[in-house]
């Protein structure tokens, strides 16, 4: 008897530990809105836009590139004017950085790739 109730609980113990492990969190881990992981201030880097994803991106040379999270953000609006492609401008830029989320497809990525909530950002 002592045994079965043993195994029992046992048996009730592990269930309970398998659904509160799986239950997932409504915070995404990586995307615009994830957690803050590093905040950045005063940086100089160069906005570009590329034409195929229709997205705004900010690189530095070739160590970081942080995917802009808010396209229609003011003060980058005031420097692109308009203009979305073939641009290229030098931006001093900061802001609140979140991890991206890489597709499974790639294999081998090497870049240090980010999104960046912008708040401030101006042309240098």
């Amino acid at each position: 008897m002592k045994q079965t109730l043993f195994v029992i609980l046992t048996f009730l113990i592990l269930i309970i530990f398998i659904i509160t492990s799986c239950s997932k969190s409504n915070i995404p881990n990586c995307g615009c809105n994830s957690p803050t992981i590093q905040n950045v201030d005063s940086m100089i880097g160069t906005l570009k836009f590329d034409s195929s994803s229709k997205q705004y991106y900010i690189t530095l040379g070739y160590i970081s590139l942080y995917a802009v999270c808010d396209s229609n953000f003011t003060q980058l609006r005031s420097i692109v004017n308009g203009n979305n492609q073939n641009i290229s401008y030098q931006v001093l830029f900061s802001g609140n950085v979140t991890k991206y989320c890489i597709p499974d497809t790639i294999i081998g990525y090497n870049y240090n790739m980010y999104n960046i909530q912008l708040t401030k950002i101006k042309q240098k």
